[in-house]
């Protein structure tokens, strides 16, 4: 295996720039997912790497050697695309083998490796059937079968499980999993799915624009997202936003909200972030998951606002209550999203109270959307 180094990198399309100046190293053995909206350059950095795109400044560097001007196919890498790309006239064993015995490999060599990649993916029983006799799943396993054969040094999957239903993406998910865990390879994959990102990655790279908003592991980019675009593309559903104004207290900060009541706001220490930018008078958006949000009586004790439950949305163990809060149901201000029991008795229509737990809570310019805190 190997680590890929991207230095500088730079990608245009005559005056159109879509990767401005981008740098990101990716550890030996490393599952990195690189995610973000649509048109982000996700895909085109891949390809980058992959060699089936151009670089128009700074370099790619696999194990220590730049392969700027190297083909794809002296690259030491094997990729995984979304459509498949079978042969429709080979049987699984053929396409598994197709490349190696386009190299003139030898014929023990070429079935050990076919045997090995067959045996880890559980295709066994399918080598002698053509493409057109496999389910969706079968055909992506072939897919990443003829990667493993390859031996490469870093496998790429661009988008691979976008064809497959719902049932069929949570299977291979634990099947790219299992994959990782039993070659300890270097894999960089490319989605705009955020729960793909989320349950596969080592390390994510948030992407927008060209540029990388965040990196960390999934963890940290769920706990302690670095913008507000973050905190609303990782996590499903998104981190609740709610705008406030941060006011002086005797003991740190509190926050005005639209209503004009105030809430005491815990001491934050976000990592990397300057803890003079939390000032009273600063106007932000305080940021909390849907977990950390409880639903309890109107009246009861300890509440941090009102609202009115809007919609409920029961997902079996658990239920997503829509909330709209503000004195009089008509004069909504704030959307809140409460992951709640699936018992929890609430009604569309309802006034609920809502408490929180504030050491989680995060706080965002609401200028610029970068985190703040203090110490």
């Amino acid at each position: 295996m190997a680590n890929v180094a991207i230095n500088s990198v730079v990608k245009r399309y005559g005056s159109h720039v879509i990767l401005p100046n981008l740098s990101l190293d990716i550890e030996d053995g490393e599952f990195c997912v690189l995610v973000g909206p649509s048109g982000c350059g996700k895909s085109t950095l891949l390809r980058m790497i992959a060699g089936l795109e151009s670089i128009s400044d700074g370099t790619v560097s696999i194990d220590g050697h730049v392969v700027n001007d190297r083909l794809p196919s002296d690259r030491d890498i094997a990729m995984v695309f979304q459509d498949y790309a079978l042969y429709p006239h080979m049987n699984v064993k053929n396409n598994l083998s197709f490349a190696m015995r386009m190299r003139g490999d030898p014929a023990a060599e070429i079935e050990k490796r076919v045997s090995y990649a067959a045996k880890v993916l559980q295709i066994e029983p399918l080598l002698e059937r053509k493409p057109k006799a496999l389910s969706g799943g079968q055909r992506q396993r072939v897919a990443m079968g003829r990667a493993i054969v390859r031996e490469p040094k870093v496998f790429l999957f661009d988008e691979p499980l976008s064809n497959l239903d719902a049932k069929l993406r949570v299977e291979m998910r634990a099947e790219i999993k299992r994959l990782h865990q039993r070659l300890s390879a270097t894999m960089i994959y490319v989605t705009h799915d955020q729960v793909e990102a989320m349950t596969l990655a080592d390390k994510i790279v948030v992407l927008r624009a060209g540029h990388i908003e965040q990196l960390g592991t999934p963890a940290e980019l769920y706990r302690y997202p670095a913008t507000t675009f973050v905190a609303s593309f990782i996590g499903s559903p998104a981190m609740n936003l709610i705008p406030a104004r941060l006011a002086q207290a005797i003991v740190g900060l509190k926050a005005i909200l639209p209503d004009g009541s105030q809430s005491a706001l815990p001491v934050l220490a976000r990592p990397g972030v300057k803890a003079e930018q939390a000032k009273a008078g600063t106007d932000v958006l305080v940021g909390l998951r849907p977990e950390d949000l409880e639903l309890v009586a109107a009246d009861a004790p300890d509440i941090w606002m009102t609202g009115w439950v809007d919609v409920v949305e029961p997902l079996g163990a658990e239920a997503l209550v829509l909330v709209k809060t503000g004195p009089e149901q008509a004069q909504a201000t704030i959307p809140l999203t409460v992951r709640s029991p699936n018992d929890c008795g609430f009604r569309p229509g309802e006034r609920v109270g809502l408490r929180i737990d504030a050491s989680k809570c995060a706080l965002f310019d609401a200028g610029d959307g970068q985190a703040i805190g203090y110490a």
